[in-house]
């Protein structure tokens, strides 16, 4: 249920979460008791991130997959000990940033002159992950990365998953991190010669099937959802990629709410149909 609501708020939900009752299919809810609803999901939220935050993770025990996730629910502000449970904390973002080891893993490796985020164990699993969630968190540009003492900056890493994008790899977090920090009118010549931009991207994350895509297609539709919010705040036509992307989101929207649950959950077949396992 997590995901499926933090996809949903991604692509701009109005609607109450929960699930309407008999009685209340009769007639439309008022706008005040969709504020009631919202406000007491909002509450809930809060007790749980609360409980959460009171269980930080350290450098010795947890890995930079583990640390990288823990930001998603925090951002910036998040604190992690250094070296074990009563080490000093420092920000989270910062110990991967500057490569600290996290379980005995680091965070970054060199790409020729530029860094690149490594990927397989402790690290992300998925081409273009932590930038994606560097976006999510809000990073600035110039925020520092240090690799095996070497110093560049979020532009950087922004630059090297510009260049490693080509045809026929998983491009959905690379469509979420370079969605946030590019303008969907910029284009990039990949490592493949291949001349790239968003809509590209797009086209390439539309044309793979949605519930093949990691956590049943859920980061797929975010990938979605951040090209189509950035095109409409640069006021550009919503024209070719960017309508279709529109036009996918507007569906599963829609199919999203019929597969509630009366409980108001979602379905634990993600979007490939009811399920209340």
């Amino acid at each position: 249920m997590a995901r499926a609501i933090v996809f949903l708020l991604a692509i701009g939900v109005s609607a109450p979460f929960v699930a309407t009752t008999s009685a209340d299919q009769t007639q439309k809810s008022s706008p005040q008791v969709d504020s009631q609803r919202l406000q007491k999901l909002h509450q809930r939220i809060n007790r749980l991130l609360e409980l959460h935050r009171r269980r930080q993770l350290n450098t010795w025990e947890h890995n930079p997959w583990e640390i990288m996730h823990y930001t998603l629910a925090y951002g910036v502000k998040s604190r992690v000990h250094l070296g074990g449970p009563g080490g000093p904390l420092r920000p989270a973002i910062g110990v991967l940033c500057f490569n600290i080891s996290c379980a005995g893993y680091g965070t970054f490796e060199p790409w020729g002159e530029l860094p690149i985020a490594r990927e397989g164990a402790g690290a992300q699993g998925h081409p273009g992950q932590l930038l994606a969630i560097l976006a999510q968190c809000r990073l600035k540009k110039d925020y520092p990365i240090v690799v095996q003492g070497r110093r560049f900056t979020v532009a950087d890493l922004i630059e090297s998953e510009k260049r490693s994008c080509q045809e026929g790899i998983e491009l959905t977090f690379k469509l979420i991190g370079l969605s946030y920090y590019l303008s969907t009118k910029d284009t990039w010549v990949g490592a493949d010669g291949q001349r790239w931009s968003i809509a590209k991207l797009l086209r390439e994350e539309i044309n793979t099937p949605v519930l093949d895509g990691a956590c049943g297609g859920t980061h797929r539709l975010m990938g979605y959802s951040y090209a189509v919010w950035k095109r409409r705040r640069e006021g550009l036509p919503m024209d070719g990629q960017f309508r279709r992307a529109e036009k996918y989101l507007q569906d599963y929207h829609r199919w999203t709410f019929k597969l509630q649950n009366p409980d108001g959950s979602f379905s634990t077949r993600w979007f490939a149909g009811p399920g209340d396992s």
